[in-house]
């Protein structure tokens, strides 16, 4: 592809990610490249965040598919997702750059390194509070030097509850 389709097929994820990240209350941070970086809760307060944003990511893979096969492409997304603190803010003097740090961040990049392609891998904190709502499996602890070991799980599907109940029909 030439770097100007390159750059319109990117506008066209980012743009559907953009309003994805309205739909379900994030906030993006930035894009990097091909990378696209999203909170929740950070304004807003959400206690729903973490499922919100396990949602958000389920549409990114969605749209993607949908998108690789209307356009006969082979994209694919690695996907993380970790909750805790973190700090935001403006940097700089020309050019500003508002973005977000901490070790919730570099977590979330961590997973996100070892996430296999079309996946997401969410911490061990996110996997507990969300087990009710998805099955998750076990990746199993990712280890670097001189990093502490950091226990993976792969959302696997969201777990649907239907219930129905007995209705008279009158005619």
């Amino acid at each position: 592809m030439s770097s100007q389709e390159v750059v319109g097929l990117l506008n066209e994820l980012v743009t559907a990610f953009d309003e994805m990240t309205e739909k379900y209350g994030l906030e993006k941070i930035k894009t990097i490249g091909d990378g696209y970086m999203a909170v929740c809760g950070l304004g807003v307060p959400r206690l729903d965040r973490d499922k919100r944003t396990v949602d958000f990511a389920l549409e990114m893979l969605s749209f993607v598919r949908r998108f690789n096969y209307e356009k006969d492409l082979h994209l694919d997304l690695r996907l993380s997702i970790n909750s805790g603190n973190a700090i935001a803010g403006v940097i700089g003097k020309n050019k500003l750059l508002y973005d977000v740090w901490g070790d919730t961040v570099n977590i979330a990049n961590r997973l996100k390194s070892a996430c296999p392609p079309g996946s997401i891998l969410v911490s061990q904190d996110i996997g507990s509070r969300l087990h009710d709502i998805y099955d998750f499996e076990l990746v199993g602890q990712i280890q670097e030097p001189e990093k502490e070991k950091l226990v993976a799980w792969q959302v696997k599907s969201f777990k649907l509850t239907v219930s129905v109940r007995d209705e008279e029909v009158y005619e």
